[in-house]
């Protein structure tokens, strides 16, 4: 082999290998996403490479049972639980907002397109579904014999991981604004709450005595945000790469990492205790995906190299 023949088979191992990496494997969760706890104080996490829904023992870490294909969980970035034990989920790349019974049964509630993310409910039984990345936009849909899904805003900017204040007002993390937003859900009026964060605010979720948490993914912090002034302070830092929080029924916190599949409870002191150990595998994908991206990177500037070598010669 020539030598660019050579460097594009490097190209192709490490992209396969990144593909090897990415299959799901039981043993640890293959990047944390969304969380959420059920009545049983069972710890319900979303798992995007991983593919699956797998439900924890917060105290042991034990998995008690994984939610996949069979249930309509095929690419699943966020969870919600209603009162009923119903689990929703959201299908990123499908587009589909599944929801599943405690049987094991499932339906589609909602295709919304590529890009559905965030989830939530509120008190009055209206399903709110954000497009992040992928694609853009607020939902709300209503369920049951007055099925409908009415789009509350085409392009908010990536609102994520959102959830309602003990005003009834819908709070969430808007990507493009670097900010936290406050929505009226009966009316569609929409306030930034909080700004100036030192990155984006990726996810937040309010405790039973109504303060706000949110994380700041990129720079791994969980800070309270007061949403009366929208100032905030951090109250614990994780390695970057933090991606959503829960409360139990106990109000204790719980953050998951997309960089390393972990699941962390947070003390009020600001320590963790492991819940769910990074993954060793997810490490190994993460250094694979980093080098495929310089690889390709360097691909690229080698084809436009040529490129210029081949226009400086035409026109010398």
């Amino acid at each position: 082999m020539n030598k660019i023949q050579t460097f594009l088979f490097s190209i192709f191992c490490t992209l396969a290998a990144v593909q090897a990496v990415a299959e799901p494997v039981a043993a640890n969760i293959q990047g944390a996403n969304g969380m959420y706890f059920d009545a049983q104080d069972h710890l319900y996490v979303a798992s995007l490479l991983d593919g699956t829904v797998r439900v924890l023992d917060s105290v042991t870490g034990e998995t008690l049972k994984i939610l996949n294909k069979y249930q309509g969980v095929e690419s699943p970035d966020d969870v919600f639980i209603d009162d009923n034990g119903i689990v929703y989920v959201t299908n990123l790349f499908q587009g589909t907002v599944v929801a599943i019974k405690p049987d094991g049964s499932f339906s589609e509630v909602a295709n919304l397109g590529k890009g559905v993310n965030s989830i939530t409910m509120g008190n009055d039984g209206l399903l709110w579904v954000g497009r992040d990345f992928l694609g853009d936009g607020l939902y709300k849909i209503a369920l049951g014999e007055s099925f409908s899904v009415e789009q509350v805003f085409s392009e908010p900017g990536w609102i994520n991981a959102m959830d309602f204040g003990p005003d009834g007002m819908l709070y969430g993390p808007v990507f493009k604004l670097n900010a936290i937003v406050r929505i009226n859900p009966v009316s569609g009026k929409l306030d930034i709450v909080a700004k100036g964060f030192e990155a984006k605010p990726l996810a937040l979720k309010f405790n039973h005595q109504g303060d706000l948490y949110a994380l700041i993914g990129k720079l791994g912090r969980v800070v309270l945000v007061d949403i009366k002034d929208g100032s905030h302070e951090m109250i614990a830092e994780y390695p970057a790469g933090l991606d959503n929080l829960a409360f139990d029924s106990q109000d204790r916190l719980f953050i998951s990492s997309y960089e390393d599949g972990s699941i962390h409870e947070v003390y009020e002191d600001g320590t963790f205790r492991e819940v769910a150990p990074p993954s060793e595998s997810m490490a190994s994908f993460n250094l694979k995906l980093k080098l495929g991206f310089v690889a390709a990177l360097a691909f690229i500037l080698l084809v436009l190299f040529f490129i210029f070598r081949v226009i400086k010669k035409l026109f010398s």
